[in-house]
């Protein structure tokens, strides 16, 4: 049996849950069976290593990697035992991190990398328009437009002068819109 008759694209899907509110996640344990890690204290070192990653890259490995506990049956009794929820973003780390002897490692970085990819294009085509304007030198030209969410929560992630001019400007036009009911562009006047 070969790797790819072995896994697939379902191996990672059929492990994958949902929360209430329907984001994505896996659990840390179930992924572990999955790209053969026996030992659990094995697989808790590639853990880290993608979490060193993601903080790394500026992003909160918390928020990635969320500590949750579990119940299972030992004998008569129960014990709680540690797991991760991993979002998309920790799966991919992990796998990134793993024993690159493991050829379902490979496999892994594939489909983690492709899913990414693909719910990048997804969130890009909901939140971004092109539209072709003509400009007042009357020539025609593509234009981007954003989802005014996605304008808002980008620019208020940035820490820079740029981003927090931003700011400092939306929550002015936000302020205006809550008291007046309307924003207006003073400066540009009427035509």
């Amino acid at each position: 049996m070969t790797i790819i008759e072995k896994y697939s694209e379902e191996t990672f899907e059929n492990i994958k849950h949902l929360t209430d509110e329907g984001i994505e996640f896996w659990y840390a344990r179930e992924l572990q069976i999955i790209l053969e890690y026996k030992e659990w204290r094995n697989f808790t070192k590639v853990i880290d290593k993608a979490k060193i990653a993601c903080n790394n890259s500026d992003n909160n490995a918390s928020n990635h990697f969320v500590d949750v506990n579990k119940m299972v049956e030992a004998g008569i009794t129960a014990k709680g035992i540690e797991d991760y929820q991993l979002t998309r973003y920790a799966c991919y780390l992990i796998v990134q991190n793993g024993d690159p002897r493991k050829e379902v490692i490979a496999l892994g970085q594939t489909y983690f990398a492709v899913k990414t990819r693909q719910q990048e294009l997804i969130a890009e085509n909901s939140v971004v328009r092109n539209f072709r304007t003509t400009a007042e030198d009357a020539k025609s030209y593509n234009t981007n437009f954003y989802n005014l969410d996605v304008i808002i929560s980008v620019g208020y992630r940035i820490k820079s002068l740029v981003g927090t001019k931003f700011r400092i400007w939306a929550t002015k036009r936000l302020n205006e819109y809550i008291i007046k009911g309307f924003t207006m562009n003073d400066d540009r006047g009427l035509i």
